[in-house]
């Protein structure tokens, strides 16, 4: 997987507070990626991850608390510390929606220091696993950010952009239809979770209720 140097807190920060007072943007573009994937709004995937049926489908599970905890916002940094370290010995122990909830908390950066890398080396091993919920996390931070393709597809942007004859943009982004592929083959399950459109985008519904805060 590719790894580059992660900006710094503060350059994200200000590249963030140029973002939301629409400022004269003076930063790096890897501040503005991580900037753009912190103000992403992934309530929507929580939601999802929490749905037994579908988890018992595939021989998973959910973790229903920690979901809400996250999408309540509201975590003391003590509390979100604890989780994180909760998550961690559960996806050491092969649960695969723990490492989902490891990566989400490195794709913002919350609790942990954010590192796009991490969060895609995290959604890998559960597509890997033959668990959607990993190819479809990796679909919403490409979606949401698309300047992170090559941290978050690493070396296979190369390998499936071979096969590709259209132009990629000043990022190297790969069009979305080899993308696709790409993510099909990753994550094995994809079927109805995973929609290309006729305009070749990424279609996703959205919506969801949020849950409530439990302690930690």
């Amino acid at each position: 997987m590719f790894h580059e140097p992660l900006p710094t807190e503060d350059e994200i920060n200000h590249c963030l507070t140029q973002m939301l007072t629409d400022g004269i943007h003076q930063h790096s573009t890897a501040a503005e990626k991580y900037a753009k994937m912190r103000l992403t709004d992934f309530s929507f995937v929580l939601d999802q991850w929490r749905n037994e049926s579908w988890a018992q489908a595939i021989g998973q599970t959910t973790l229903p608390k920690v979901a809400a905890a996250l999408q309540s916002g509201k975590l003391l940094p003590e509390q979100g510390a604890k989780m994180a370290t909760f998550l961690q010995k559960q996806a050491e122990q092969g649960q695969t929606i723990a490492c989902l909830y490891l990566a989400y908390l490195h794709s913002k950066g919350l609790f942990v220091q954010q590192n796009l890398a991490k969060a895609a080396d995290g959604a890998h091993q559960v597509a890997q696993k033959k668990d959607w919920r990993g190819t479809q996390f990796l679909a919403e931070m490409l979606n949401a950010v698309p300047e992170s393709a090559t941290e978050i597809l690493g070396k296979q942007t190369t390998q499936i952009a071979q096969h590709d004859t259209r132009p990629h943009d000043d990022f190297g982004v790969l069009p979305p239809f080899w993308l696709a592929v790409y993510l099909r083959q990753e994550g094995g399950v994809a079927g109805e979770n995973l929609h290309v459109a006729a305009t070749d985008e990424f279609a996703w519904g959205r919506g969801g209720e949020l849950g409530v805060q439990p302690d930690f």
